[in-house]
This record gives structure tokens, C-alpha cells and sequence, in this order.
């Protein structure tokens, strides 16, 4: 018969069952940085900052959707293919294949990069006059199987 062997740390687990339950799927920092303030205020009454938020479940999803949307080629280090690279498309002069081009380029960024969703629904809308696209995606994330939507306008700084 086979032993586990146990660190002393460990104990004795045999005796004891000990359940434990993740109650959040995902986490990730907030990419806003938005400090955590303290509800006690420091010796020369300024209130301290403590902390940054984190996003959990959905939030988390949804904000890295919309980083890889927003990201190019070659701005994420040792990553350079990371990113749906759509921004480079908005200042092309627009055909029937534009469309399809921008449509392609996120499917392919999400199915590479975000393997938590499943899209069910992609819109792009073209604004030609403005340089920039509106992008709605129904998606359907693969551990709880809710269906959300996010809805983004993607467009040209300069």
C-alpha cells in the first residue's frame, strides 16, 4: 500500500477533511490605479492611501477584452503579436473589405488571447468621417456560461 508523504506543516490530513471553495473565477488589478483610500485619516489628518482595486469575475473579462481591443503589434514586451492591431486600420481608406478585415483581426486577437470567452455576436460599425469604429461583441464566458456584452469605440489619437 502506497504512503503519502506529507510535510511537516501538514500535519496529519488523513484525520481531517478540509473543504475549501474560490468563490471569484478570475481576478486582476485594476488597470485605472485608482487608490484605495483609508477611513482613518493619518497624524496630519490626510487620508492614507493604502491600496489599488482589483477586478474580479466579469470585470476582470470585460477589462481584458477591451485591452486586447485596444492594443497593437509590438506594444506589449515579449509579446509583440499581442493585441487585435486595429488602430493602424481606422486612417486605411475603407472598402468592403475593411470591415471584414477589423471583424477578423478581433475574433482571431480574442480566440488567441482570451480563452475565458467564447463570442457569440461581433458588430463593427465603420465611422469614416471620424477615423474610428464602434465594436459590440456578445460573448459567453466558458466557466459560468453567462452571456455579457461590451460595447467600445475604437479610434485614432491623433
Amino acid at each position: 500500500m502506497a504512503t503519502k508523504a506529507l510535510a511537516l506543516e501538514d500535519k496529519d490530513l488523513s484525520s481531517n477533511i478540509t473543504v475549501t471553495r474560490n468563490t471569484n473565477f478570475y481576478s486582476d488589478i485594476d488597470l485605472s490605479f485608482t487608490p484605495k483610500l483609508s477611513n482613518r485619516p493619518s497624524s496630519d489628518n490626510i487620508i492614507v492611501r493604502r491600496d489599488i482595486y482589483k477586478k474580479t469575475d466579469l470585470d476582470s473579462v470585460k477589462q481584458s477584452i477591451s485591452t486586447i481591443l485596444r492594443s497593437n503589434n509590438f506594444e506589449k514586451p515579449f509579446e509583440p503579436y499581442f493585441g487585435a492591431n486595429i488602430t493602424g486600420m481606422l486612417f486605411e481608406l475603407a472598402n468592403d473589405t475593411t470591415h471584414s478585415e477589423i471583424e477578423g483581426q478581433i475574433e482571431d486577437a480574442i480566440e488567441a488571447y482570451e480563452p475565458r470567452v467564447q463570442i457569440l455576436n461581433l458588430t463593427v460599425d465603420l465611422k469614416h468621417d471620424q477615423n474610428s469604429c464602434f465594436v459590440r461583441m456578445v460573448f459567453k464566458i466558458l466557466n459560468t456560461g453567462t452571456t455579457e456584452i461590451i460595447e467600445t469605440t475604437l479610434s485614432r489619437l491623433r
